[in-house]
C-alpha cells in the first residue's frame, strides 16, 4: 500500500496512513522517485507498507528500453 503523504485533515480521529493499494501494472508514478537512468533502462523506487511483513520496504521497479523506446 502507498503510504499518505499529505498534509492532516484536522478531523478527530486517527490521522490516513495509507493511500491505496499498490498496482503493479498501472503504477502510481507520484510516489516514485528516479533513482538511475541511462539509454537502455531507469529504475524507479518507493516506500511502501508491505501487509504480509507488516512494515514498510522499499520497492524498485526497472524500465527496460529496446532501441531508445520504450
Amino acid at each position: 500500500m502507498y503510504i499518505y503523504q499529505g498534509e492532516p485533515t484536522g478531523l478527530k480521529g486517527r490521522p490516513q496512513k495509507h493511500d491505496g493499494r499498490v498496482d503493479k501494472y498501472v503504477l502510481n508514478m507520484s510516489y516514485f522517485i528516479e533513482d538511475f537512468s541511462s539509454n537502455e533502462m531507469k529504475i524507479y523506487s518507493a516506500t511502501v507498507y508491505c501487509k504480509a511483513f507488516k512494515r514498510d520496504i522499499k520497492l524498485a521497479v526497472a524500465i527496460f528500453y529496446k532501441d531508445g523506446d520504450s
